[in-house]
């Protein structure tokens, strides 16, 4: 099939990421590292949810800005950053395998107007959704 490579690129890529989070947090005893596998595991259920960096900090039960530097530090990453990441990531996955209008695709993971999805895909990706999608050759 002509999706065959891209399909399994995006699941490559999810297992990447998965293999990187255990790698940075294989001791949960440690205290730091535990107050960002928690947020890392909550981000990766929920994230076409709005999640907040308080609720965040509050899942660890530490300030907002301690928690911000902490993820920071063991990420190199802003908490927010991090879960536009794993919107978009999820996003490429639907953008080449499924028919799903981008709109569509962009509150499935959390983007609820379509425009900002499509301006944070952009930010990320360097193309919109839309030619990502074609690039892929996917011409859906």
């Amino acid at each position: 099939p002509v999706n065959c490579g891209e399909k399994t690129s995006a699941l490559v890529y999810e297992y990447i990421l998965t293999m990187r989070t255990a790698m940075l947090f294989p001791d949960s005893r440690n205290n730091v590292g535990s107050i960002t596998r928690q947020a890392l595991l909550y981000i990766d259920s929920r994230y076409m949810e709005d999640i907040t960096a308080e609720t965040l900090a509050g899942l660890s039960g530490v300030s907002v800005q301690h928690f911000c530097r902490v993820f920071k530090a063991e990420t190199s990453m802003r908490p927010l950053e991090y879960i536009a990441k794993r919107r978009i990531s999820q996003a490429k996955s639907l953008l080449l395998n499924t028919d799903s209008d981008i709109g569509d695709i962009g509150k499935q993971v959390g983007y609820e107007d379509r425009n900002y999805f499509s301006i944070v895909f952009k930010k990320l990706e360097g193309v919109s959704p839309r030619e990502y999608r074609r690039s892929r050759g996917t011409g859906l």
